[in-house]
This record gives C-alpha cells, sequence and structure tokens, in this order.
C-alpha cells in the first residue's frame, strides 16, 4: 500500500501522535469527521428551529394578549363586549421585506368577510399603542380588502355602518396587495 504522509524523525509527529500511514486510514477519519461534523450541525439546526418555535409562540401570545387589552381599552362599548379573547389568532414577524409585518399581530373574524386586525406600534422606546384595522372585501370585485384603521368604539360603529354589504360602492382605492390568502 503507497504511504500517503511519512513521518520524519526530525520532526515531531502531527495530530499529537497520530500519523497516518496509508490512503485508507486517511478516508476512514474523513468519513468520520463528516459523520461527526453533520451529526453536530444537525444538533445545533434543531436547537435552532426550536429557539424560533418558541420565540413565535411567544410573538403570537403577546401579540393575542396585547389585542385583548388594547381592546378593552380602546372598544369598551362595542369589541370587549361582542368579541371571546379566544377568538383572536396571533400571527409572528414575519421578515419578508414588508415593513407592516415586522411586528406581531392579531387578527380575528368577524363574519361578513369583516376582519380585524391589532398590532402594537411604537410611539418612543418605553411606549407603545395600539392600532386595530378593520379589513373588509373590496365591492369592486378584485379580490382585495380595504383597509381602515379605527381607534376608537364611535369610529368603528361607522366603519361598520359603512361596511361592504351596508353601502353600494367601495368609495375606498384598494390594497392590491392584501389578499384574504396572505391573513
Amino acid at each position: 500500500m503507497t504511504s500517503a504522509f511519512t513521518a520524519r524523525s526530525d520532526t515531531p509527529e502531527p495530530f499529537g501522535g497520530l500519523v497516518v500511514t496509508d490512503q485508507n486510514t486517511t478516508t476512514s477519519v474523513l468519513s468520520e469527521l463528516r459523520r461527526l461534523a453533520a451529526a453536530y450541525r444537525s444538533e445545533i439546526e434543531r436547537d435552532w428551529e426550536a429557539q424560533r418555535q418558541a420565540r413565535e409562540r411567544n410573538q403570537c401570545r403577546g401579540a393575542v394578549d396585547f389585542a385583548i387589552e388594547y381592546m378593552q381599552q380602546a372598544f369598551p362599548q362595542t369589541l370587549d363586549r361582542a368579541l371571546p379573547a379566544e377568538a383572536w389568532q396571533g400571527y409572528p414577524v414575519v421578515e419578508d421585506g414588508r415593513p407592516e409585518l415586522l411586528r406581531p399581530m392579531a387578527v380575528t373574524y368577524l363574519g361578513e368577510g369583516l376582519f380585524v386586525h391589532c398590532v402594537r406600534e411604537p410611539l418612543d422606546a418605553d411606549e407603545w399603542q395600539g392600532v386595530l384595522t378593520l379589513l373588509s372585501p373590496c365591492l369592486c370585485g378584485c379580490g382585495a380588502y380595504r383597509e381602515v384603521y379605527v381607534g376608537d368604539d364611535y369610529a368603528l360603529a361607522w366603519e361598520l355602518d359603512h361596511a361592504p354589504g351596508q353601502q353600494a360602492v367601495c368609495g375606498v382605492t384598494c390594497i392590491s396587495d392584501v389578499r384574504f390568502e396572505e391573513w
């Protein structure tokens, strides 16, 4: 068998005394190294995935908790009375380049195609404000949803009176990239 490496007597032995003397030994070391590296990488990636899932669960739970609290504070006469807390569905941060999805959010379906979307917006480093958006299907038939920000019970009541099904014409510019399937 041909020697891959030859140890010289005047130099220290490489690798703490391990002297590779033939191609078969080198191959078996490399095979073992690949197996160990793959197992390690797999373990690290499982840990990363578990951390990501835990982070997303926390984001969803936090978004729902905030939506419930905000609903109680800003909409005590309407949403807080009509909407059970368990109706909210939390969604984690989506990092796909759309700035509106860079915060966790909570969404609930009201019926007749209407959704309510709630997110925390920063005011400054220590303060947040709630932003509640009513999403309703556009009457023009394009499949998009119109998005209307509502800040209190009165604004919500007004929008519900003028929601699709209550008005003959959409009257609001469509948001062509907001589709039901994305929510």
